[in-house]
Order: structure tokens, then C-alpha cells, then sequence
């Protein structure tokens, strides 16, 4: 793990700075950044690619790393299932297994975090109306999402994945970090040029609350979507939910394991508590037995009884923290935070009365 956070501090300060040095390391990578375009030229456009009838919406982006793509899944996610059945799809990142998997559908529990993924997992908690497939097969798993009564698909980043139809494409750009450099993978955090940002039918500029340099982007002749997120509640690792103000004052350490992690922590000690020391891990973390036995100690050597986690994290620990009878000597909290969106409700309300074939409720 040491040296996968090593890469990744390494790669991050390279690709959200401005400006990329000339180092020979840089030359070094700048090769292959040359060599990954060329892949990405030679790809066919599967616009009209393969897939179920029904309507479906892709949410994606350009960069890698934390967008804020699956809090636009859950926003969307909701507001359809008010009349129509919705189906989710994701590939499920660092789950075990392969193959399309049904990871909850209305009236069924989700299956475990280890066989369905974390934000999976998180997702089906946080929309238990929806039916949820992960397979990193997109066409096989919307198949399997709509034989199971999907009238409606959302696929968590589906940008890339071009061989699944789409009726709509949605890109979520961070208004903080915006494109980093600007350079093509490894150079830069671009999964493709910024050209392909023609492809998508709407942009959705995500955390506008957290941004010191956003400033109103515009893409010519694209609908533009402003969100932020808010904190709205709390939610223990027994399942217990409480108001935000319930751990005022109260000090806390933080832990998660996310792309962007620093915005969390800002929020939780402006909103939530008093933090005295906070601990990242790699995204998508795989936490084991002696993780959280450190992070446990670690919470211990601080003083404080109460750790604060993100939801995604929460569903990875929460296992772990009931076989170790944790909970006795230590709180675990989860902040959820929801999407709101700040500008752009008309395109949001048009977009969800295209594909959902009636107009649907508030949308802001």
C-alpha cells in the first residue's frame, strides 16, 4: 500500500498543477501519453452501440480520480424511480469475483460490499427503490438490469464505454481542479482529449461549492449544470441516523478513502466536529482486519472516541467493525452528503422528461 500512495502523490502533484515541468521523467511519460492517444484515435465511435431499448443515461468524465459522478447517479436515480423502475450499472471496482452480479433490487437487501464494490454498495443504500448490476461488461449488465424490470438505465461512468447504447451523456467535470494540466494519461489526468467533450449532451460542473477557480465555465452549445454537495445527515456504523449538529463540538479524527479527500475534511470541521488528525487512504482502499486495528489504535492514540468516515468507507468498515465488537469502545460515523443543484434546473427537468417520457418533480 505504501507504494501505491507513494505513485499516487507522485502522479497528483503532477496532474492537477498547471503547468508540466521538463523533467527526463516527464519526457519519460510524455511518450506513453503520445502512445495512449494513438489507442484512443484508433477506438470506433459505438455511439448507436449495443443495448437494451429502454432509455439510459451515462454519467461520466475526462479525468480520473473523484468527479462526482456517482453523486450524480443518486441524484438522477431518485428523482426518475418516482415513475419509472430505475436500474443502475457499474462496473464495481475492487469487488471480488467477475461476471454480472445484482448487487440489490426493491425488496432485497444488498449482497456484500466484498462481492459487489463499495459505491455499489453505498448506492443501493442510498437508492433501495433501484435495482443495481455491476459487471465490467456494460451491454451484459444493462441486459441483466432490465430482464430483472428496468424501464430506465443510469450507468455510473459510461463515458469511455462506448459500446453501450445511450440515449444521453452526461459529463461531470470538478469545478476546483477543472482538467488538471490539460496532458493525456500518465502526463495528465485526461482519459481522453478534451475534444470529446463534443460527444456529451450535457456538463455537469460538480462541487461548485468547494471551488476557488471555477468561474463559470461554458461549452458551446452544451447545457451546463452547476451542483454542490451538502451534508445532510449522520449515520452509524449499527444504522442509526442522527442530525448533523449531533456530534457538535465534540473532537473526532477522520478517515476515508477517496480520490479528493481534503474537501471531506474541510466540511467535517466547518459542519461537523472538531477533528484533531485526519488519515487517507488509497481510493477504492480494501480495508483488512489489520487496517482497521491501526486505524482503531490510531483513534485511541489521539484521545477521542469518535471517527468520522465517509458512506463509501462505511460499508467497507462496517463488517469489520461488528466482528471486532468495536462499537463499544469507539463511535463510527458516516457524513452523507447530497447533490443539489445550484444552476441549470431546466435542463435537468427536460433531461429527466425526455427519458422518462413524463415531466418529474423539483430538481433542485
Amino acid at each position: 500500500m505504501r507504494y501505491h500512495q507513494t505513485v499516487e502523490r507522485y502522479l497528483s502533484t503532477l496532474w492537477w498543477r498547471r503547468s508540466v515541468p521538463g523533467r527526463l521523467d516527464i519526457a519519460l511519460l510524455r511518450a506513453l501519453s503520445k502512445l495512449y492517444g494513438a489507442v484512443i484515435r484508433l477506438r470506433k465511435d459505438w455511439r448507436d452501440g449495443l443495448g437494451p431499448s429502454v432509455p439510459i443515461v451515462s454519467i461520466g468524465n475526462l479525468t480520473v480520480g473523484g468527479n462526482g459522478k456517482t453523486p450524480i447517479v443518486v441524484f438522477l436515480a431518485r428523482q426518475a424511480a418516482a415513475v419509472k423502475r430505475v436500474g443502475i450499472i457499474s462496473r464495481g471496482y475492487g469487488r471480488r469475483g467477475c461476471g454480472v452480479r445484482v448487487v440489490a433490487k426493491p425488496g432485497m437487501l444488498p449482497i456484500s460490499v466484498e462481492l459487489a464494490g463499495d459505491e455499489p454498495t453505498m448506492v443501493a443504500e442510498q437508492v433501495p427503490e433501484a435495482t443495481v448490476v455491476v459487471g465490467r461488461d456494460r451491454v451484459a449488465a444493462a441486459a441483466c438490469a432490465v430482464e430483472m424490470g428496468a424501464e430506465l438505465l443510469i450507468v455510473d461512468d459510461g463515458f469511455q464505454h462506448r459500446r453501450l447504447r445511450r440515449s444521453v451523456d452526461i459529463v461531470a467535470i470538478d469545478s476546483e481542479r477543472l482538467f488538471g494540466n490539460g496532458e493525456l494519461l500518465p502526463v495528465g489526468p485526461l482519459r481522453e482529449p478534451l475534444a470529446a467533450l463534443n460527444r456529451a449532451d450535457q456538463i455537469w460542473m460538480t462541487r461548485a461549492d468547494r471551488s476557488t477557480t471555477f468561474g463559470g465555465l461554458r461549452i458551446a452549445n452544451k447545457p451546463v449544470v452547476v451542483t454542490e454537495m451538502q451534508p445532510t445527515t449522520l449515520l452509524r456504523v449499527d444504522g442509526l441516523s442522527a442530525q448533523l449538529d449531533h456530534l457538535r463540538d465534540r473532537r473526532a479524527v477522520a478517515c476515508c478513502g477517496i480520490a479528493h479527500a481534503e474537501p471531506f475534511y474541510t466540511m467535517l470541521q466547518q459542519q461537523v466536529a472538531t477533528l484533531v488528525a485526519t488519515r487517507t487512504l488509497p481510493d477504492h482502499v480494501r480495508y483488512g482486519a489489520t487496517d482497521v486495528a491501526q486505524i482503531a489504535d490510531w483513534a485511541t492514540a489521539h484521545q477521542v472516541e469518535l471517527i468520522l468516515v465517509t458512506h463509501k468507507d462505511l460499508v467497507k468498515l462496517r463488517p469489520h467493525w461488528k466482528q471486532r465488537d468495536l462499537h463499544r469502545r469507539l463511535e463510527l460515523w458516516a457524513v452523507i452528503e447530497e447533490l443539489r443543484v445550484v444552476t441549470g434546473e431546466k435542463a435537468v427537468s427536460q433531461l429527466l422528461s425526455d427519458v422518462c417520457g413524463v415531466k418529474v418533480g423539483n430538481c433542485g
